[in-house]
C-alpha cells in the first residue's frame, strides 16, 4: 500500500503549490503585453536543462489542453526553450499546433530550442530569433555503455565509421582478421536501428517543412534545409549552436527581433522568469499562457 505524505510534506507541497500560482500571476501581464503586441494568443512551452526532463508524447497533451481554452483559430505564438528530446513527439507537437491554429503557428527562440525543439521550430509557420538566439542539429543521438562509462555518439558518426571499416575491408587486400576485430565491436542490427533514426528524423523534418514554411519551394530546396540541420559534417558537434546569421543559406521563414527592441525585452523577462522557475525546487516543465499554467516536477 502506497504511504501517504506526511502533514509536513502536504503542507509543504501546499505551500510550493501556493507560490507557483502566485508566480504565474506575476507572469500575466507579459503575456498580455506580448499579445498586444503580437495581436495573437501566446503561450510558453519550458522544459529544464538542469533535471532529465527531455520532450516527450505527454507534452502534446498539455500543450493541446492550453489550446483547447484559448481562440488559436487565427494562429498563436509559442515561446519554446528546450534541450529537446523525442522526435516523435516533436511530429504529434507539430500536429496539434497546426490543428488548433489552421497551420498559422509561429515560435519564438528566447534562448536555446535544440534537437527535438528545433524540429517544432521547423514545423512553425514562421521562426522569429534574436543574434543570441540558438537552434541545434536534429541527427540522433546514441547512448553507448562502455564499462561504467556512459558516452554519447551521434548516430551518424556511428554509421558512417561502420560503413568506412567495410569499404576499407573490401578494398585493401590483408587478411580479412584485421578488420573483423574492429567490426566485431559493431552490431549490424544497431547500425540498421541507427539508420532507421536517422530516416526518421529526416521524414520527420521533411513532412514539417514542406507541408509549411518550404511548402511552395521545390524537393531540392527542403532536402538542402534538412542537411543543414541533419548533418554533423557542418556543426562538428550535437550541441554546437545554430545561430540566426547562420540560416541566412536556407529559405526558412525567419524573423529577426533586435535585443533592444521592445518585443525583446518583454520576451526575455518572461524567459528569465521561467527559466528561474525551472531552476529551483523540482520543476521540470512549464506550459503556460495568460489562463493556464501546468508545472510538471521531477519524481
Amino acid at each position: 500500500m502506497a504511504k501517504k505524505p506526511s502533514a509536513e510534506n502536504q503542507l509543504t507541497l501546499q505551500n510550493m503549490l501556493d507560490e507557483l500560482s502566485q508566480a504565474h500571476n506575476t507572469r500575466k501581464p507579459l503575456y498580455s503585453e506580448l499579445e498586444r503586441i503580437f495581436t495573437v494568443p501566446v503561450i510558453s512551452f519550458f522544459t529544464s536543462f538542469i533535471y532529465p526532463a527531455t520532450i516527450h508524447d505527454k507534452d502534446a497533451d498539455m500543450i493541446e489542453n492550453v489550446l483547447q481554452g484559448t481562440d488559436v483559430k487565427k494562429g498563436f505564438l509559442m515561446i519554446i526553450n528546450s534541450p529537446g528530446g523525442s522526435a516523435l513527439a516533436a511530429e504529434r507537437i507539430i500536429q496539434v499546433c497546426r490543428a488548433y491554429s489552421a497551420d498559422k503557428f509561429s515560435v519564438v527562440v528566447p534562448k536555446m530550442a535544440k534537437s527535438a525543439a528545433t524540429m517544432i521550430c521547423l514545423g512553425a509557420s514562421k521562426i522569429i530569433m534574436s543574434r543570441t538566439s540558438e537552434l541545434g542539429p536534429i541527427d540522433p543521438q546514441v547512448i553507448i555503455t562502455e564499462g561504467q562509462t556512459r558516452k554519447l555518439f551521434p548516430a551518424f558518426l556511428l554509421i558512417q565509421s561502420y560503413r568506412k571499416l567495410i569499404e576499407e575491408a573490401i578494398r585493401v587486400k590483408q587478411p580479412i582478421e584485421i578488420f573483423l576485430q574492429q567490426l566485431s565491436k559493431y552490431d549490424h542490427r544497431d547500425i540498421a536501428l541507427y539508420e532507421q533514426e536517422a530516416d526518421l528524423a529526416k521524414d520527420i523534418a521533411a513532412r514539417a517543412l514542406k507541408s509549411g514554411i518550404l511548402k511552395s519551394e521545390p524537393d531540392q530546396e527542403v532536402q538542402k534545409t534538412i542537411s543543414f540541420f541533419l548533418e554533423p559534417t557542418r556543426t562538428k558537434v550535437h550541441g554546437r549552436p545554430i545561430y540566426l546569421d547562420d540560416l541566412a543559406p536556407t529559405k526558412l521563414n525567419l524573423e529577426r527581433l533586435e535585443i533592444d527592441s521592445e518585443q525583446w525585452k518583454l520576451i526575455w523577462n518572461l524567459y528569465v522568469r521561467l527559466d528561474c522557475l525551472l531552476s529551483r525546487g523540482n520543476v521540470a516543465k512549464i506550459v503556460e499562457s495568460k489562463d493556464y499554467s501546468y508545472i510538471i516536477s521531477v519524481k
